[in-house]
């Protein structure tokens, strides 16, 4: 067996042992992965068009669709990433991404580049960076950050927000707009 084809196998084995599953592979015919050397001589793997999901006790947690991955059995990064992150398996929050990093030690997400999130509820957040921090369970945000609802516009230098986006702090910079409708 090639080095390549065990490389794959690691990963999806890996993949599977922390909680995360391919759903399936949005291209026709699959995509051919290509190695990579790294400085560690650890080949990496590169995949386009890829969908998967952290799965936890049955219970998942998210799922990415990404235009191209890369990475190895730690980290992988992604290029124009859809993300929809879920609380009791009902998606809460959608968020797109320029790029993306997940750290599959720690089960965190980076996104980085223009960011666009959508809350169950109608929420808009933007903003430049956004980090899910899976140990606490927040997203923390920074960088022309735009938090918007029905009622208001809150913008500053960082967030921090739980996954409903029902609690939250917002920091540096602070400028509130209330949205008042005439009847």
């Amino acid at each position: 067996m090639s080095s390549m084809v065990k490389l794959i196998c690691l990963l999806l084995i890996v993949f599977q042992s922390i909680g995360c599953s391919f759903l399936k592979q949005v291209i026709t015919p699959l995509p051919t992965p290509t190695s990579v050397p790294t400085p560690f001589s650890t080949p990496q793997i590169n995949i386009e068009d890829i969908k998967f999901s952290s799965v936890i006790k049955g219970v998942k947690q998210w799922e990415i669709r990404a235009k191209s991955i890369r990475g190895d059995k730690k980290k992988v990064y992604l290029e124009e990433v859809h993300c929809d992150m879920f609380k009791q398996n009902e998606v809460v929050l959608k968020i797109v991404a320029k790029n993306g990093e997940v750290d599959f030690e720690n089960k965190n997400i980076s996104f980085k580049g223009k960011i666009l999130g959508r809350g169950k509820r109608g929420e808009m957040l933007q903003m430049d960076k956004l980090f899910w921090d899976n140990q606490k369970q927040e997203l923390i945000g920074e960088g022309n950050v735009v938090f918007r609802s029905r009622d208001w516009i809150l913008t500053g230098d960082k967030i921090k927000v739980d996954l409903l986006l029902k609690k939250y702090s917002v920091e540096g910079n602070i400028k509130a707009e209330f949205i008042l409708e005439e009847k």
